[in-house]
């Protein structure tokens, strides 16, 4: 990854003597750059070495070595090449690339021997490679390019042209320039002249850019060329480890599994060793020898304190395999469990919402499919690959809720405003009796785990400060405190999962979302959250605004007016539900029942000819030839002059016709409007 310099590299006794002989000979004629003598040759050679190229390779190895250390792969991706870390981490080490910089400029401007366009000081060219490297380093993509360029056209003849080649590719690479990187590669790829030294460093740096475009089996191609070139241990187990991941994207399990074992007799270090064995996991079918033997050890590892750090990622493929086996159930138990017992690894834990959020989505089950997509999208990176199409997801589930939400509320507020006063009132105090008997139960559970943390605190050092510290932990086991017990923490975070879901640590988080899929009927009282369950009269006030009839009662549509309001919700409602599932889940079926319904209860409500229209599409689709007629006869019986008419007499305009485009319009900015609000 950088100029290779041996650090025990030793001047040898000839060089010595040549010193000595240079020394003395420059005593008398100076150390000119504009002479080509042995001696002169000899001295300013040594010098570009030992005091400019040498030292520039070592701060360059010492850049690339904090680079490495910094640098955090994601095993959820296929691991990059190189580890070049983030724009931050490249801040880092411009001291170390400044000083490289600077010590082969030096050279550069003191030693060079140019005499009728020929360089006489052999070591020039590798300390222009160094200056360029110092800038890849730096991310100074565009300075790098032009000094291994300048290598190329400048030394034609000289083996460093290579190096430069290499180095350009890497930087195209990392600058996005496709069209130069791939000129290059194959120019250089089956030049019989390329130096087998730097074969290897050149397949990386090939496959580095089948990576970027996401060409896996060309990936996979050049990054078994570079291991054949490989000898180091570390870069071995990193090539072998990627060639696995790369496999299980292009569906070759066996070929992974047998890179993961490579990767295992390697003896990696503990980070990657795990995730050997969970990407083995991963690579099992159905029906593959040895599944058994890995279940089997990951349940172990799930039970063994040292993995407890990776205990969600243990659930996490365990639940994969379940899946694999066809055995739902307990594949959505096992990710609960992942959820669960996951702290710290942000990702993962919302990889497993993702996971359940699809699972619902696919049966389909959409309250509980927009529910844990919410709770993904919380804390999702938005590096992850595929951010962009969750949120669009979790967006369009987001608003079908919301109107089915309003459906169901809509719809039992009109039942309960339609019944007789005595009725209603029954129903009122029923509903009353079971919110206040929720609540109590609310702040039962609350102040046992009040206690609970207290009891924690107690234990970890004698009384509710700590032994003998104003609130430290002195006298006690860290890992015996609240914060530092991690079961404890899981069982408080969980708690507050259930009734809040994920949430990012932010002002007035109890405020920051929209209405909540999951609310009752009735608001149970206004804000009770703000108020203290665990004092007396917080208590009081908090059962006194549940206890209040006439909040309830204001809700209602006891009026003709308020009724036609709730109707008219009603019928946004249902079409706007209906277009979802339409045009956006693509779920014929559900569409068709929503709509259905629309008609069944609203037949001369203001959406009815474009519902028609969308049952006979429905229809057309599934395909059910009666049920599309009959819609499409109903349209052109009622509506015979609209525009839909027009689209089903001549399909061909559909495109064209302003009454679909100003449909389709009209819904996304309908939808984005509720999204926002």
């Amino acid at each position: 990854y950088y100029p290779e310099v041996n650090l025990q590299q030793k001047i040898s006794k000839y060089i010595l003597l040549c010193l000595i002989f240079t020394g003395i000979s420059l005593a008398f004629q100076g150390c000119s750059t504009k002479k080509k003598t042995l001696p002169h040759r000899t001295f300013h050679n040594i010098t570009a070495r030992y005091n400019g190229y040498f030292y520039a390779c070592e701060a360059i190895k010492d850049g690339v070595a904090k680079l490495e250390r910094a640098h955090k792969d994601d095993y959820t991706r296929v691991l990059p090449v190189y580890k070049l870390g983030t724009e931050s981490d490249a801040k880092g080490i411009y001291e170390d690339m400044d000083r490289a910089f600077k010590k082969s400029s030096l050279v550069i401007s003191r030693h060079s021997i140019r005499i009728r366009d020929t360089e006489y000081v052999k070591w020039i060219d590798d300390n222009y490679l160094a200056i360029g490297i110092s800038h890849y380093y730096k991310r100074d993509y565009f300075a790098a390019a032009e000094i291994f360029d300048y290598i190329i056209k400048q030394y034609k003849k000289e083996e460093i042209r290579y190096d430069a080649m290499m180095w350009l590719i890497r930087t195209y690479n990392e600058n996005a320039i496709v069209s130069q990187a791939q000129m290059l590669i194959d120019m250089v790829d089956n030049d019989k002249k390329f130096p087998k030294r730097i074969r290897g460093q050149l397949d990386m740096a090939i496959a580095d850019f089948y990576l970027k475009r996401e060409d896996y089996p060309m990936t996979a191609k050049y990054l078994e060329k570079a291991l054949l070139n490989t000898k180091k241990k570390k870069l071995k187990v990193r090539i072998n480890f990627m060639l696995a991941q790369l496999y299980q994207r292009t569906g070759e399990d066996r070929k992974a599994l047998a890179k993961l074992t490579q990767v295992l007799k390697l003896k990696p270090d503990h980070e990657m060793a795990f995730q050997a064995k969970i990407s083995q996991a991963r690579s099992f079918s159905g029906d593959s020898k040895g599944k058994k033997g890995i279940k089997a050890q990951l349940v172990k590892m799930s039970k063994e304190i040292k993995y407890e750090e990776y205990f969600d990622q243990i659930y996490y493929a365990l639940g994969e395999i379940a899946m694999k086996e066809e055995d739902e159930p307990k594949a959505i138990k096992y990710m609960n469990k992942s959820i669960a017992t996951s702290m710290e690894n942000q990702q993962q834990k919302a990889l497993s919402y993702l996971f359940l959020g699809e699972v619902y989505f696919k049966k389909p089950e959409y309250k509980y499919a927009q529910a844990y997509y919410d709770s993904c999208a919380t804390i999702l990176p938005n590096t992850y690959v595929d951010y962009t199409e969750i949120m669009e997801r979790k967006e369009v589930l987001t608003d079908l809720i919301s109107n089915l939400v309003t459906i169901s509320r809509e719809d039992s507020l009109q039942r309960i405003a339609l019944m007789s006063e005595p009725e209603r009132d029954s129903f009122l105090d029923n509903m009353i009796e079971g919110l206040v008997k929720a609540e109590e139960k609310r702040i039962k559970e609350e102040k046992e785990r009040a206690e609970r943390a207290e009891s924690q605190s107690m234990m970890a050092g004698g009384g509710p400060g700590g032994a003998g510290s104003e609130g430290g932990n002195a006298g006690g086991s860290g890992k015996d405190w609240y914060f530092y017990n991690r079961t404890m923490v899981a069982m408080g975070f969980n708690d507050f999962r259930k009734k809040w879901g994920d949430r990012k640590l932010e002002d007035h988080w109890r405020r920051s979302t929209k209405e909540s899929i999951m609310d009752d009927n009735f608001d149970e009282g206004g804000d009770k959250e703000e108020l203290n369950p665990l004092t007396e009269e917080g208590q009081k006030d908090i059962f006194d605004a549940i206890r209040d009839k006439e909040q309830y009662l204001a809700k209602l549509p006891l009026t003709a007016e308020l009724m036609q309001e709730s109707n008219e919700m009603l019928i946004e409602a249902y079409y706007n539900a209906g277009a979802i599932y339409k045009e956006l889940l693509f779920d014929n079926k559900s569409a068709i029942l929503t709509f259905e319904e629309y008609v069944k209860r609203f037949p001369e409500g203001k959406h009815i000819a474009k519902t028609y229209y969308q049952l006979y599409r429905c229809n057309v689709a599934l395909p059910d030839e009666p049920k599309a007629e009959h819609y499409k006869n109903l349209l052109f019986s009622n509506f015979p002059n609209s525009e839909y008419v027009k689209i089903i007499k001549n399909p061909s305009s559909a495109k064209t016709t302003t009454a679909e485009k100003d449909e389709i319009e009209a819904f996304y900015v309908d939808t984005y409007q509720k999204y926002l609000n």
